[in-house]
């Protein structure tokens, strides 16, 4: 079955719904009580977003478009399952109820959602800006369908994350409602009065050779615009009535970009469009992609490829195992890709966020147990060599990677699958660091070559700390949980490495910063002035058993970054203890035994090995970092130029550190072998980048 037949299928309406929902409806109703609970088990907590400030990630790329549904309910927030419940008609499934047994072979990470969930929308939006993409593309199915509710909440949700949002038309019947080219162009005006007001309502001045127009127009993507294969209740639309429809909105305020579904350029000519997409990841060739973008060139029209991780129908009503596409951990996606920058296209569409009956879905997906003998729920596990929960957002983190490439215009490679770029030897792990790049400071994440960066987590937030299974990060947030004040207070926070499940563990009018994870995960350092002066606390991974470890009085605004010695037994420190000067210090883990190893010096690392500390110092007159021995002697110069070389982090094995330096004009991540040769600059972006911080090797 093709995939086009396949989603004309998907959404019937009235007494031809595809989807019969009427037959599972005692099932859902059973006991409303134990499914909302259910689904809210399954929907983990989303990170708190505080007014205006977001974890936004890279400046989104409007080249690249996201086909979006909005079509999935659940008891909880809608009073009915929609989506979710649309299995074959089939024995095996009779007895098995929602949530567990959905509509998909994958499962999703927030669970059996509603899509008029604001909670749920957000973090869409969250996971779609942080993959660089720049615009949404909703489904639409006519005006008032039930697809409709959601869209003020996209449109408003997308305005907060700097995203754009445009429309999908899909070929339907329901009511007295057929699709033709009129009804198309209805539908446009529709949305234009509708929604045209809202910011973040998608408009392009882009004009095309049937659309001359010099204005900022919505741009329309319609799905099957021939109604090819969709029954007797969807008549084929002609070529003419594309025409006289389209030519009939030319210059007037419902002029629109308007984009076909097809692989066949002549339709630019025969049906005045503005240009094509591919959408079908099963039949499509990427390789003619290239071949494609010629002809729509030369058209004055604009390409769109589609691309997509893979292909699953075989739980939805239509399936079957004939148009499966294997994944093969990321590899269908990136030929996808690298055939679509090398075709040169003026756009990339992707094929999809969640169209999770058909498998096409990044959004990120759990390893689920399996509802019913004989199936198992597939996973992204191993995806580009990640696992556990850092695989779940294989997809979202690879997008960004393609779209930065995208953005810089690097050479990709032939068209055939090829392993991902090895970093450099020796250059292995995740580095967890603060960057200023989108206004202010946030926390990130990149590949230790400095490839796949992302945000992670809510914004404002600095002073990042890995748990020492690398699966949670400890860090610093600004504004009290959204209480906004002319003084903001700072309090440590803990949250999943992907961002999610952000907790607050310090609560009180003080400042608490610089947290240090000890290395057998049961304690947290940090610094507090809690007490008036600032000085070293210890508190249990989970936030209580908060205590206080210096009691110096001359310890006002320098008793800062704690960092713990491998074995978890000693922390070194950064303190002014009345000399007039800052120096390094070491302790043991419970306040005792304070030792002063030098007279000055910043920002301490100690080695994986315990045998060294890296540090940086202005004895020379100017930041630059250096490495002693964790008694204090043998203190070596590692950097010597005249920026500032600041915050060493050592890599898990001990042959690397990463530094911040604004050697460039600002400042930026390096990295070098731990003999300071082979320095090397990992970002390069407008805004500061600094506190980098090692994601240490699991136990």
């Amino acid at each position: 079955m093709s995939q086009t037949v396949s989603r004309a299928k998907n959404r019937g309406r009235g007494s031809g719904k595809c989807f019969a929902i009427v037959g599972l409806l005692c099932l859902v109703l059973l006991s409303t009580l134990l499914l909302v609970e259910a689904c809210q088990e399954l929907l983990p907590i989303l990170p708190k977003q505080e007014d205006g400030m977001h974890s936004k990630g890279v400046e989104p790329s409007q080249r690249v478009h996201i086909f979006y549904y909005q079509w999935y309910w659940n008891p909880s927030l809608d009073g009915r399952w929609r989506h979710w419940d649309e299995l074959p008609k089939d024995e095996r499934y009779k007895s098995l109820q929602l949530p567990v047994c959905i509509a998909s072979n994958f499962y999703p990470k927030l669970g059996a959602y509603s899509s008029n969930d604001p909670k749920t929308v957000d973090q869409h939006m969250l996971w779609i800006r942080q993959a660089g993409i720049g615009v949404v593309v909703v489904s639409w199915w006519g005006r008032d369908c039930y697809e409709e509710s959601s869209i003020p909440e996209i449109l408003n949700a997308a305005q907060r994350y700097g995203l754009k949002v445009a429309f999908h038309i899909e070929p339907y019947s329901w009511g007295p409602t057929r699709s033709s080219a009129q009804i198309v162009v209805n539908d446009i005006q529709y949305i234009y009065e509708k929604y045209g007001s809202a910011p973040a309502l998608y408009r392009t001045r882009r004009p095309t050779q049937y659309g001359p127009s010099l204005e900022a127009r919505g741009v329309f993507y319609i799905f099957n615009p021939f109604n090819e294969g969709s029954g007797p209740k969807l008549p084929r639309i002609n070529e003419k009535d594309w025409r006289e429809a389209l030519d009939s909105v030319r210059g007037t305020r419902y002029d629109a970009i308007v984009i076909a579904q097809t692989t066949d350029p002549t339709v630019i000519d025969r049906c005045h469009f503005d240009g094509i997409y591919t959408y079908d990841v099963v039949r499509v060739d990427p390789s003619t992609f290239g071949e494609l973008n010629r002809h729509i060139v030369a058209k004055n029209a604009i390409f769109a490829p589609s691309v997509g991780p893979g292909y699953i129908d075989v739980r939805a009503p239509w399936g079957n195992s004939a148009n499966t596409r294997e994944r093969n951990n990321g590899q269908f996606y990136d030929h996808m890709w690298r055939n679509a920058l090398e075709s040169g296209s003026e756009w990339i569409t992707i094929t999809s966020f969640n169209e999770w009956h058909e498998g096409t879905q990044i959004e990120p997906a759990i390893t689920k147990p399996a509802p019913t003998p004989g199936f198992t729920y597939l996973s992204y596990e191993g995806a580009y060599g990640l696992t556990g929960e850092s695989a779940e957002l294989a997809y979202v983190i690879r997008t960004m990677h393609w779209i930065a490439q995208l953005a810089s215009a690097i050479p990709t490679p032939s068209v055939q699958p090829t392993p991902e770029r090895q970093p450099p030897q020796g250059v292995t792990g995740v580095i967890a660091f603060t960057s200023w790049r989108d206004g202010a400071q946030k926390i990130y994440v990149m590949n230790a070559d400095g490839t796949n960066q992302i945000v992670v987590g809510s914004s404002p937030a600095e002073e990042s700390a890995w748990s020492p299974d690398g699966t949670k990060i400890a860090f610093v947030s600004f504004t009290n949980w959204g209480d906004y004040s002319s003084e903001p207070n700072l309090e440590i926070c803990v949250m999943n490495a992907d961002g999610s499940n952000q907790t607050r563990l310090t609560n009180n009018p003080a400042w608490d910063r610089y947290p240090a994870w000890s290395p057998d995960g049961t304690k947290i350092a940090f610094v507090s002035n809690r007490d008036g002066n600032e000085e070293i606390y210890v508190m249990t991974a989970d936030g209580s058993n908060q205590t206080r470890l210096t009691h110096n009085p001359y310890d006002r605004g320098t008793a800062e970054c704690p960092a713990w010695s491998p074995d978890s037994k000693k922390i070194v420190f950064l303190s002014d203890r009345g000399l007039g000067c800052s120096g390094l210090y070491v302790m043991n883990g419970d306040g005792s035994n304070i030792i002063m190893l030098t007279d000055d010096g910043y920002n301490p690392a100690w080695s994986p090995d315990s045998t060294k500390v890296a540090f940086c110092s202005l004895r020379d007159g100017n930041f630059e970092i250096y490495v002693m021995n964790a008694d204090g002697s043998n203190q070596t110069r590692l950097t010597n130029n005249p920026a500032w070389d600041t915050d060493p982090t050592w890599s898990p094995d001990g042959t690397k550190i990463a530094f911040v330096s604004n050697r460039d004009g600002n400042e930026e991540i390096y990295v070098m072998t731990a003999d300071g040769s082979n320095q090397t600059r990992l970002t390069n972006n407008l805004g500061r980048d600094a506190q980098p911080v090692w994601c240490p090797a699991p136990k």
